[in-house]
């Protein structure tokens, strides 16, 4: 019997230390895994890539549909009298400014493939007019050219959207009332719009 627990005292030590072993080792990856590591400069590189994208297309959607919504709607009388002539005028501006600027933080292809539909006939009003003056032409053809040269990246690069990708809620209002802001004037100028020209052919009518 001695000599049987002589034999088994080294296996004893054997397992003791195998098992500290693995305890030791469990521990230096736990403490491994929940070590805050460096960010990668490339992941930083591409997050401001992104945010810089989303934000180029929300102020290049925001500028040129306001621009467009300025001088169009004085072009066509808006302010003076409703008519279809000046909701066409200023329907496509305001779904450039409005609502395409919006759409950039959320979802920036469905935003980029708007404002590229929006701004091709700008571009080819510009290059095709006859009638028009260079400056005219300029008018129509620089604008959309910027916002179709940033819906192209912007369709072809974007990944997540911005908005999926904030963490604090200070983030989550600021961006909100940037992208709230525009459709919702986008939205109460076209309700006010259709509005008055209903009244307007319901006065006629009657």
């Amino acid at each position: 019997m001695r000599f049987i627990a002589r034999n088994h005292a080294p296996h004893k030590s054997l397992d003791r230390s195998a098992d500290s072993l693995c305890l030791n080792l469990m521990d230096g990856i736990e403490g491994w895994m929940s070590t805050p590591r460096p960010i990668n400069s490339d992941v930083m590189w591409h997050r401001y890539f992104m945010g810089g994208l989303a934000a180029a297309q929300y102020l290049s959607y925001l500028l040129v549909g306001a621009l467009y919504f300025l001088v169009l709607g004085a072009m066509a009388g808006v302010a003076v009298r409703a008519s279809l002539v000046g909701l066409g005028a200023v329907f496509v501006p305001l779904l450039l400014g409005g609502y395409a600027s919006a759409l950039s933080f959320i979802v920036p292809r469905v935003a980029a493939v708007v404002a590229f539909t929006c701004s091709v006939p700008y571009l080819l009003l510009g290059i095709l007019g006859i009638r028009m003056t260079v400056q005219t032409k300029s008018f129509f053809v620089i604008p959309s050219a910027v916002v179709i040269g940033v819906s192209i990246v912007a369709f072809l690069w974007s990944e997540r959207s911005v908005w999926r990708r904030l963490t604090t809620t200070f983030e989550k209002v600021l961006i909100g009332v940037f992208t709230t802001l525009p459709a919702l004037f986008a939205t109460w100028w076209l309700a006010s719009f259709v509005w008055g020209l209903l009244s307007s052919y319901s006065h006629r009518t009657t």
